[in-house]
């Protein structure tokens, strides 16, 4: 059996002079794991949406979840644990024009914390009605602001 969340990250302002970054995680209505959380470290989006990944994986754990299908509107966190990670580890974190992969610490701790857990990516469309990513995109701005 398959248990789904969904996740978000944002970053208000991000890439200009002062961002603030926060994550969002939706278990369901009133679940009292949702949870909204400012991120620490470099402000940017794609941290924000790994890490909120990461959260909701730790969270998983935590209640012994062996089967997690995770929704995000992030194809580039899906594309990066999916696709890329792989040759980047055989690269020496490089990426094929041999420059260093940008988020290599959050990546590999996301790879580290999806260890024990079976993990399925699905990618809905941001914005478009999706109750679960609108709620997550709720509480990443919450998160943000904190």
């Amino acid at each position: 059996e398959w248990v789904s969340v969904y996740t978000d990250g944002c970053c208000h302002d991000n890439g200009r002079g002062d961002p603030r970054a926060g994550i969002g995680v939706y278990w369901g209505p009133g679940n009292e794991r949702n949870l909204a959380e400012k991120l620490y470290g470099r402000q940017t989006n794609n941290r924000a949406e790994i890490y909120a990944a990461h959260r909701a994986i730790e969270q998983a754990k935590e209640m012994n979840i062996q089967n997690l299908v995770i929704f995000t509107d992030s194809q580039f966190l899906i594309s990066c644990i999916t696709k890329w990670i792989q040759n980047w580890k055989k690269r020496g974190w490089k990426t094929t024009s041999g420059k260093a992969v940008i988020n290599r610490e959050e990546l590999e701790n996301l790879d580290s914390v999806m260890q024990g857990i079976n993990v399925r990516w699905e990618h809905v469309k941001g914005h478009s009605g999706v109750e679960g990513n609108e709620m997550a995109d709720q509480l990443a701005n919450e998160g943000a602001r904190k």
